[in-house]
């Protein structure tokens, strides 16, 4: 019963979330997959941030006391922020054309929200500072408003990289529950530490993200079919560098996973590459 009392804020946020997001798809103007895209993309980018800011530096700690190992349920409770508070919010301003007023009072909100939580004992600071998050949120919005107007423009540049965005957005969504699953565990020793896999499967995520953008946008099957081809190398060199630890017998039965993925990441680059205006 303890562990509710962490748990009902990140349920309660999620709900509002939740609720936000149904409203951008009822209410605005924007085409529904334009809307995806945007979060997807936002999502993304959030990631990319958490990735150096919190793996890597560890610049604050979340506890919803989800899981009982501390680092997943830390990481469990950036996926929320990450994929749930921040980019839903970001796309709520961005789809419905709110103004700089708006950003400058959700960015109030996710202060008092860090503040709120710093008090409840359900997230703790290391070296992080709450102004941080007053300042940096609204550029965040800022950014998501520019990045969709340069996308109704057909900027090359940022086509290609919302498609990467997206692609590494869902993948480490899915290897994040393939590793809580225990199918895929990256480090190397028999047992390597979750923190080491959540250094190392990012990165592995960003690579294979790159490449998968970069073959969807050549012409010809044959680039998008080099992807497997990436994937089955990169699986078998890091099994056989001890990295990569997988429930799977054999490397080419991760194939499924990276099928998936290209079948996802497809989808992905006609709705972007058609991104209404």
């Amino acid at each position: 019963m303890k562990h509710w009392r962490n748990r009902v804020p990140f349920l309660l946020l999620t709900i509002i979330n939740v609720i936000m997001l149904i409203y951008t798809f009822t209410k605005s103007k924007e085409d529904k997959k334009n809307i995806f895209v945007m979060l997807i993309t936002n999502i993304g980018i959030a990631y990319i941030f958490e990735y150096f800011v919190l793996n890597l530096f560890r610049a604050y700690k979340y506890m919803p006391k989800v899981f009982k190992q501390q680092t997943i349920d830390n990481i469990f409770g950036a996926i929320l922020s990450q994929a749930v508070f921040v980019p839903i919010t970001s796309v709520f301003i961005t789809a419905l054309n709110l103004r700089w007023k708006a950003k400058l009072l959700f960015g109030l909100y996710f202060y008092i929200i860090d503040i709120f939580f710093l008090k409840l004992k359900v997230y703790k600071h290391n070296w992080w500072k709450s102004v941080y998050t007053l300042t940096l949120i609204p550029i965040y919005f800022v950014i998501s408003d520019k990045w969709h107007s340069l996308l109704k423009k057909d900027n090359p540049i940022i086509k290609l990289l919302t498609l990467y965005l997206s692609i590494l957005s869902t993948g480490i969504n899915l290897y994040f529950l393939l590793a809580v699953m225990g199918v895929y565990r990256f480090g190397k020793g028999k047992y390597p530490s979750w923190r080491e896999h959540f250094i190392i499967a990012p990165i592995y995520c960003m690579f294979l993200s790159l490449y998968a953008a970069w073959a969807n946008i050549k012409r010809g099957l044959l680039p998008k079919l080099s992807i497997l081809l990436v994937c089955f190398g990169v699986d078998s060199l890091l099994i056989k560098m001890n990295i990569l630890k997988t429930k799977f017998r054999i490397p080419i039965e991760n194939l499924f996973v990276h099928v998936s993925m290209i079948i996802v990441s497809w989808s992905y680059k006609r709705w972007i590459y058609e991104y209404r205006k």
